[in-house]
Order: C-alpha cells, then structure tokens, then sequence
C-alpha cells in the first residue's frame, strides 16, 4: 500500500513538473498578464468541477462567508503568478524553477519570523545553505549582470517565492476544503486581473493556448492534487515532503524535452544547495521536536 502511495506521489510529481515549461509556451503566445488570467481563470473552473464531484458545494459556501479571506489569500497568489509569468518571458525556465524552489525554506523562515521561536543552528545553517544556492545561480550565470532585464526577471522569481511563501501559510492558518477554496482563490485572482488584463493585453487564445490552458488546470492542478492527495493518505511516514524536490530536477528535463533548454551544471549545484539547506532545516526541526531525555 506504501508503495502505491509512493507511485501516485511521483506521478503527481512529474505532472506538476511540466507546468514552467507549458508556461514558458503560453507566455510566448499570450503575454504574462494575459497568461495569468486565463490560468486563474482554467483552474478555477477545474477546482470548482472537481470540488462538486466529490460533493464538497457545501464548504464553498463556507469558504465565501470569509470573503475578506479569500481576497487576503489571494492576493499573494495573483502577485506570485504575474512575477512568474513575467519572469518566464524574460529568463529561461529552468532558471525560474530553481530560483522558484527556495519558496519551502523561506515558508520555515516566515513561520520562525511569525511564530518568533528562536531558531537552531542546524535552521540557520540550512537557510544560509539554501540562500546561497540561489546566490550561485546567480553568479554562475554571466548573464544575471546587475544592470540587465535578466537579473531584474531573477529578483522577481524571487519576489514572487516570497509571495508564494505567503500564499501556502495563509492557506495553513485558514483552513478550507481543498478544491473549493482553491477554486475561489483563483476565481478571486482572475477578477483582480480582469482589468488590467482589459486594458494592457485583452488577447483571445488561439486553439493551441486553449489546449494548454484546459492541461494546465485540468492536469497540473485537477489531476495533479487528487494523485498527489491519493499517494499521502496511503504512505505511513512523513519524508513525502522531501519528495516534492524531485519537481525542479523532473522540470529540467521537461524543460529539455519541451523546450529545447540544455540541463547546465549551474542549475544542478546550485539545486543541490538549496535541496541540502532544506533537508538540514527539516533535520533541525525534528531534533528540536524530539523528547528530552
């Protein structure tokens, strides 16, 4: 039975990693702002289908009660998905998914900022770890000059970590049925969108966007929860958490299948040491947590 769960984890994994090189298409396409919307838009709709199949209409009115929550919720989702986007149009992919993936160790530095417990060393230890894998990727790459469009896109990867960082704490603090208050978040996010995206870029998908728009919420997120929801019910231990840092390796090659982008040593170490950092947090956590003798 664990290993089934083991199974569907992965599936989900590799699932999720497709979604910055479908990105890096519609962007091309679309524009940033209007890829935002109508991602927000698709997987709102698909949230809300899933949400009223497993019979779950009933906590989206729940959800709606708190609209001042939802719109604090998703706000942080609208400004992590735009800097994304953006970024997707301006760098390669694979460069934004492995800035993106220090967004787990900056959710354990907000929630020691929040919480205000002293940290350990081992914490330290691992976050200054992790920065500095994303200060490599920085500085292996020529390109990120101080003064370019490339560097200014790396600083928003970032930003929009810290935003996402947001977004999956609040999620922790107001608890939601999952779909339901996921379809309202992205259906909140598509109607701060909707002006700017009516003034700047009110472009209408072609057939193909359309396809990818339909994947990305239909299988990325649809899809891609239920597995991943599925695996965590039948495994018995908690280090599917480490798991989830097979999706920027999965991502680069994806991204070398979909879109042509060489896997560069540069994306690899520094990867690696952001996945160490996080690993030595979680390491920290657990010694902190323990009994004492």
């Amino acid at each position: 039975m664990e290993t089934r769960g083991y199974d569907l984890v992965i599936l989900a994994i590799v699932i999720w990693s497709t979604q910055t090189a479908v990105s890096k298409v519609l962007v091309g396409s679309l524009g940033f702002i209007a890829t935002t919307f109508y991602v927000s838009i698709g997987t709102a709709l698909a949230a809300l289908a899933v949400a009223l199949a497993l019979k779950k209409g009933s906590a989206i009115k729940v959800a709606m009660r708190s609209w001042r929550v939802l719109i604090l919720i998703s706000i942080p989702l609208t400004i992590a998905n735009l800097l994304l986007f953006y970024a997707l149009m301006m760098i390669t992919a694979s460069e934004v998914i492995v800035l993106l993936y220090i967004y787990p160790i900056l959710i354990m530095l907000l929630d020691l900022l929040i919480i205000s417990h002293r940290m350990s060393y081992l914490e330290l230890l691992g976050m200054l770890i992790g920065f500095a894998g994303v200060y490599l990727l920085i500085n292996y790459n020529n390109s990120f000059n101080i003064n370019s469009s490339t560097f200014l896109s790396a600083i928003m990867v970032i930003v929009a970590a810290i935003s996402w960082a947001f977004y999956l704490i609040l999620q922790k603090k107001y608890v939601f049925e999952e779909f339901s208050s996921n379809s309202l978040y992205f259906f909140v996010s598509s109607l701060i969108l909707l002006p700017i995206f009516l003034i700047w870029q009110p472009r209408v998908p072609a057939a193909n966007n359309l396809y990818l728009i339909i994947y990305m919420g239909v299988v990325t997120f649809a899809i891609g929860n239920i597995l991943y929801v599925k695996g965590l019910k039948r495994l018995k231990t908690a280090n599917s958490a480490f798991m989830l840092y097979l999706t920027p390796f999965i991502a680069l090659v994806w991204n070398f299948i979909l879109l042509g982008e060489t896997i560069r040593m540069y994306y690899l170490v520094p990867l690696a040491f952001i996945f160490v950092g996080y690993c030595i947090i979680i390491f920290g956590k657990k010694k902190d947590s323990a009994p004492k003798p």
